[in-house]
C-alpha cells in the first residue's frame, strides 16, 4: 500500500527499479564477486497515471486529514494527505499517509490470528483514523523533512463527461442504446469506456440451463421468452440421457423470441434395462445382448430373483459398462 500511494504523492509516477522492475524490493545494488561486477538497482519512474489524476486524488485524500476520518494523523505545519481502513469485524486497522516528501503506512492487528479489536482504544474499536492514525503521526513527527513547509501540487482543472454505461462481463461499456439497467456515470475527459456493448433489442436475459433435462430446458427458455434448438451428443455410459449437458450463448442477452441452442445427451447405444424382479439367468442374457457386464452379490430376498441394481434403469448403456446386480438367497 505504502508504494501505491508513494505513487500518487509522485505525480503518479511509479518508481520502478531497473534490476527488478515492477517489484519493490529494498536493494541497493548487487555484486558478483567471480564476475567482478556491480549492478546498480536504478530508479525508474514509470507514469502510471494520466497528468492531474494525481495531484487531484492527493487533493482529495487531503480532506480526510483535514476534516474526516484520519484527522488525528494531522501534523501542525506538515500537510498530509492519505486513507484510513477498518475490516468489518475491526480484525485489521491502517492508515496509509504522506507528505511532499514522505509515505508511510501503519497497519494495526494481531499478526498470528484474526482477533476483533472491539475494546483496545479507550473501550471502542480500533479504527484505521484511531491508533494506526496516531502512530503515523507519531513517527512522522521524529522524521526531519527536508522541507516541512513543502505544499502538494494544485490540482489542475479536468473537464468532466457524463456518459451512460451498462456493466458487460464485468466491464463497462457504452450504452448502445437498447441497454437496460444502464447507469449515467461522469468520467474525466478521454476516459470514458470506447467499447459500445453487444445489447439487443428488446433484449432478455439467457439463463443457464445446463443440467436440466431438455424438456426443462425448453419450457425454461420459453418463459424469458427464448426459443430452443436442440442438437445431440452421445451420452457417456453411465449417466442420464436427455440431459443438457452444454448451451450457447451460455448466458448474456438476447432479443426476445431469438434462440438458444441446447446440446442434449442421447444414449446411442441403448439403455440400461431394468432387472429388478428377473431372474439372474434372464439378466445375463440381456447384458451379452448389450455387451454390458455384471458384477453379482446376494442379499436375504427370493432365490434367484435381482433385488437390486446399479446403475438404475434408464441410464445410457455401452461396451463394458459394469451393473451390479443383487440377487436374493433365499433367506
Amino acid at each position: 500500500m505504502t508504494r501505491a500511494f508513494a505513487t500518487i504523492a509522485n505525480g503518479g509516477r511509479r518508481v520502478d527499479g531497473s534490476l527488478f522492475g515492477d517489484r519493490p524490493r529494498v536493494v541497493e545494488r548487487v555484486e558478483r564477486i567471480r564476475a567482478r561486477r556491480l549492478e546498480e538497482n536504478v530508479a525508474q519512474p514509470t507514469q502510471v497515471l494520466v497528468e492531474g489524476e494525481a495531484e487531484l486524488l492527493t487533493d482529495i485524500l487531503q480532506d480526510v486529514v483535514r476534516v474526516g476520518t484520519g484527522r488525528r494523523a494531522a501534523v501542525s505545519g506538515v500537510t498530509v494527505a492519505g486513507k484510513t481502513g477498518t475490516t468489518d469485524n475491526y480484525g485489521d486497522a491502517w492508515f496509509v499517509g504522506y507528505t511532499p516528501e514522505l509515505a508511510v503506512a501503519v497497519w494495526v492487528g494481531y499478526p498470528d490470528k484474526l482477533r476483533p479489536m472491539t475494546t483496545e482504544f479507550g473501550g471502542t474499536p480500533v479504527t484505521g483514523g484511531t491508533l494506526p492514525a496516531l502512530i503515523w503521526k507519531e513517527f512522522v513527527q521524529g522524521v526531519d523533512e527536508e522541507d516541512e513547509s513543502a505544499a502538494f501540487a494544485q490540482p489542475p482543472y479536468l473537464g468532466a463527461v457524463p456518459t451512460w454505461v451498462v456493466k458487460r462481463s464485468g466491464e463497462w461499456r457504452l450504452d448502445n442504446g437498447y441497454c437496460r439497467g444502464s447507469r449515467l456515470l461522469v468520467y474525466f475527459s478521454g476516459r470514458a469506456p470506447e467499447e459500445a456493448a453487444d445489447c439487443k433489442p428488446n433484449e432478455v436475459q439467457v439463463p443457464v440451463v445446463v443440467g436440466m433435462t431438455a424438456e426443462s430446458a425448453v419450457a425454461r427458455l420459453a418463459s424469458q421468452p427464448l426459443g430452443a434448438k436442440l442438437v445431440f451428443k452421445p451420452a457417456r455410459a453411465g449417466r442420464r440421457p436427455g440431459v443438457v449437458v452444454d448451451q450457447f450463448p451460455k448466458s448474456g442477452g438476447l432479443s426476445a423470441n431469438d434462440q438458444v441452442t441446447l446440446v442434449v445427451s442421447k444414449a446411442v447405444q441403448g439403455l440400461v434395462p431394468n432387472f429388478v424382479g428377473s431372474s439372474l439367468a434372464d439378466a445375463n442374457r440381456e447384458l451379452e445382448r448389450l455387451d454390458l457386464r455384471a458384477n453379482v452379490a446376494t442379499a436375504p430376498g427370493p432365490v434367484g430373483v435381482i433385488i437390486r441394481q446399479s446403475p438404475r434403469p434408464g441410464i445410457a448403456a455401452g461396451p463394458g459398462l459394469t451393473v451390479r446386480l443383487v440377487v436374493g438367497d433365499g433367506s
